[in-house]
């Protein structure tokens, strides 16, 4: 539980988890113009079977990059560690009703990525118009959690001779996992530093209408250092 608070989850790695995510995305939606260039040929990632194709060294450190102008821009952020920053992070810090159901509603998106991907697109579209034209509609990321996997396919053998047995049976597993959910999840919103303020103010209006949480932009802001 600490390794997922601390690392799994920490508001960097999910940062970079969302950047990328935001990347291949995409050069899947423009082959085209961003197909990645590899030993002679061309892939777009939209088979998975291409994802075994690329090593992490040919993906990120060509010199200058490969691509389209965003592509290349944001390779050229993984390399600078130039990281969009947190517009606002839904957690029991920031949530004034955080008992309210719709917690459960944004944690059951992680199984869901084309209603979440639906969801960014709203808060692309809820900017003020001077704003909405300013990203791509790619650089607004919505990254969702989901409660620590710990399962019941876990044993442990209390004895030399002893039968190997359900975790649960030593541990307060269901317990520790609800009490994770209650206190230690997040959710955050990232975005380009230029446009944090008015996609906070976006993601706070969509994600009330589509889950019912009020989300106190000025906790937030203290949480995100905006």
């Amino acid at each position: 539980m600490t390794l997922f608070g601390s690392v799994y989850h920490h508001q960097k790695v999910k940062c970079a988890d969302s950047m990328l995510r935001s990347t291949i995305g995409h050069i899947v939606s423009n082959p085209d113009q961003a197909k990645f260039p590899i030993r002679g040929g061309f892939v777009s990632f939209a088979d998975p079977v291409e994802y075994l194709y690329a090593t992490d060294d040919e993906f990120f450190s060509q010199a200058s990059g490969f691509g389209d102008a965003y592509t290349k821009n944001m390779l050229a952020r993984f390399r600078n560690r130039d990281l969009f920053v947190r517009c606002l992070e839904i957690s029991r810090r920031t949530v004034n009703n955080w008992q309210h159901h719709g917690r459960q509603k944004l944690i059951d998106l992680t199984e869901e990525p084309k209603e979440m991907a639906d969801l960014e697109n709203k808060i692309h579209m809820a900017l003020p118009s001077p704003e909405r034209g300013r990203p791509n509609k790619d650089d607004i990321r919505l990254s969702i959690p989901d409660v620590p996997p710990i399962s019941g396919n876990a044993l442990i053998q209390a004895g030399k001779k002893a039968e190997p047995e359900k975790i649960e049976k030593y541990f307060p597993i269901k317990e520790w996992t609800q009490a994770y959910a209650h206190n230690k999840w997040r959710s955050d919103v990232y975005a380009p530093r230029e446009i944090a303020g008015p996609v906070r103010d976006a993601a706070i209006s969509v994600l009330r209408d589509y889950s019912g949480l009020e989300i106190d932009s000025g906790k937030s802001d203290v949480t995100c250092h905006l």
